[in-house]
């Protein structure tokens, strides 16, 4: 019988900046926050058995739920078996969880809990103005929507190549707060790490001060998440065009009447109403027409 040697599993105990001089990067327990979406960020990969040297080193990566998602590069050996040096992938998401393979061997994630996480720098608006209209830039659309608008700010995730968060579809505009519309961008215009413009179309709807946001959803993720691994800005606001009435109908109601008199149905159009006037729900005899908005 031949003697076997096993050597232990990686195990990563901590993750934190490399230098955070000129970086927002933040050490969230025993992980990292506000990491820049377009990646590129050099961490500090603290644990045993990572091997003597990085040529050991299987592959180090960090996703949503566990997932391999994003694959860190550039990786050095700092300290034999306990440091490496790694660069963050272009990404979006927060409480992303680290796994690491060494010679062949996963670490153990029977405790998920104390596996360090990192979370990319939440998205961050500017201005929300129309596409192309510099005379109008905040005037509103009609409540038929297909208009053309575009958000500026940071953050959006937009740069990365074929492997940018917008290139994966990680990137929502969410439309609204009550019942919340989830639109995806159309084009980018521009792309860097101080600025960033994504255009979107503006969706059917009315109102005014509708809330308008940019949320992140990495790969494994649910769109209907709102905290483990998805992230929001905060919002900018969007407002419909006014009702504008244009022609009443008066048609009598012979078969309804009330004291001897005929009841009138009004039927109410104008711009920013249904397509055929009248309101689909009526609340009474009074009230059968008119339906400004959706």
């Amino acid at each position: 019988v031949q003697p076997t040697t096993g050597y232990g599993r990686p195990k990563i105990h901590l993750v934190e900046p490399n230098s955070t001089e000129g970086s927002d990067m933040r050490v969230l327990d025993n992980g990292v926050s506000n990491v820049l979406t377009a990646g590129g960020d050099m961490l500090r990969i603290v644990g045993e058995n990572f091997g003597s040297r990085i040529e050991y080193l299987d592959g180090l990566w960090y996703g949503c739920n566990g997932l391999q998602t994003y694959s860190m590069y550039d990786c050095i050996t700092e300290i034999p078996h306990k440091q490496i040096l790694c660069r963050t992938a272009a990404g979006v998401g927060t409480n992303l969880q680290f796994s690491i393979q060494v010679g062949g061997q996963m670490q153990d994630y029977s405790n998920a809990d104390l596996i360090p996480k990192l979370s990319y720098a939440r998205p961050f608006l500017e201005t929300l103005s129309r596409n192309g209209d510099r005379e109008h830039p905040f005037l509103g659309g009609t409540t038929y929507g297909q208009y053309s608008f575009r958000i500026e700010g940071k953050y959006f995730g937009t740069q990365g190549g074929s492997f940018s968060p917008i290139s994966r579809g990680n990137i929502f505009i969410v439309f609204g707060r009550d019942e919340p519309i989830l639109v995806k961008p159309k084009d980018v215009l521009v792309s860097n790490i101080n600025r960033e413009v994504l255009i979107f179309e503006v969706p059917e709807g009315q109102g005014e001060r509708l809330e308008v946001k940019v949320k992140h959803v990495p790969t494994g993720a649910s769109l209907a998440e709102t905290s483990k691994c998805t992230q929001e800005s905060s919002p900018l606001f969007y407002k419909y065009k006014l009702p504008l009435i244009s022609r009443i109908k008066a048609v009598p109601a012979r078969n309804k009447s009330l004291n001897g008199a005929f009841l009138v149905q009004l039927s109410i159009y104008g711009e920013n109403v249904l397509d055929s006037g009248i309101f689909p729900n009526p609340e009474g005899i009074w009230d059968n027409g008119g339906s400004f908005g959706k």
